[in-house]
């Protein structure tokens, strides 16, 4: 009797431990976990227009992923796309060839909150889109001062 309960113990010790291993959670302590890809952020903006007309430039660039997401703080947040796991030596190598700017970094996505669609063209110039007006220049020689008559 002793043997058939602890080969029993035996058979429940390895189904717990087999079903354990497929599932998510602990998958990585059996090697079969894969984290998730990050998007790779490389700038963000207060104005829609301006992110918009951005991932517009990157996707000229050869950033054929680039998309503009609304994230929790208001901000629209332009990324370049994806970077899967153990690449992530690829954001140093375009920060060193300047493909992208130096503050660039990774993130997980959480505080994206939704998906800002591109449009089928691209946008003009966002600088275009709002009148600005005629620029005051002071005149040549003028100081800010008035000196006499």
């Amino acid at each position: 009797m002793p043997t058939t309960l602890s080969r029993r113990a035996a058979l429940a010790t390895l189904a717990g431990s087999t079903a354990a291993a497929l599932l998510p959670g602990a998958a990585g302590a059996t090697g079969f976990y894969r984290p998730a890809p990050r998007f790779l952020q490389v700038y963000s903006f207060r104005r829609r227009d301006v992110a918009i007309w951005k991932a517009w430039q990157l996707r000229a660039c050869g950033f054929d992923h680039a998309a503009v997401f609304c994230a929790r703080n208001g901000f629209y947040a332009v990324t370049a796309g994806k970077v899967h796991a153990g690449n992530e030596n690829l954001v140093r190598k375009l920060k060193w060839q300047g493909k992208i700017p130096q503050d660039s970094f990774l993130t997980s996505g959480r505080a994206y909150v939704s998906r800002v669609s591109l449009g089928s063209y691209p946008p003009r110039h966002p600088a275009h889109q709002r009148h600005q007006g005629p620029r005051y220049r002071p005149a040549p020689g003028w100081h800010g001062t008035y000196r006499g008559y």
